[in-house]
């Protein structure tokens, strides 16, 4: 059987003329894409930020009662449960630097859900 071996430098060129022209195609989607993103109407956009899925905005007196209700939880576990998140998450004991450090996150967490508590309404929706 006579065969001839593949030639190495036109499989190489056919592949890097093929990685050239997908590139382009790629290069030319982001150009079209961008063209029309400018030509879009910018009310659509506008209103689709406005009017989320659920079909109304969270009034930010509940997103901030919420937040602050979850805050609150995860601040009384930190306080009162200081060893459950080592012994949940890390393959150690509980150590006194360890619980300490919990028992802080604890309080800085409660310090949160304070000011979530006592802010002005338009800070706290910017805060949580």
């Amino acid at each position: 059987k006579d065969s001839a071996p593949p030639d190495p430098n036109g499989v190489k060129k056919a592949h890097t003329q093929h990685l050239q022209q997908s590139k382009m195609a790629r290069i030319l989607l982001a150009l079209i894409a961008s063209a029309s993103a400018l030509t879009a109407p910018k009310n659509a956009a506008v209103k689709a930020l406005v009017v989320p899925r659920g079909g109304g905005l969270v009034d930010p007196e509940v997103y901030t009662k919420v937040t602050a209700g979850v805050y609150g939880l995860y601040a009384a576990q930190f306080l009162l449960t200081p060893e459950k998140l080592s012994n949940d998450h890390f393959d150690e004991k509980t150590t006194a630097l360890s619980t300490f450090l919990s028992r802080g996150s604890g309080l800085a967490w409660g310090a949160v859900v304070y000011g979530l508590w006592c802010l002005s309404p338009k800070i706290e929706a910017v805060v949580a």
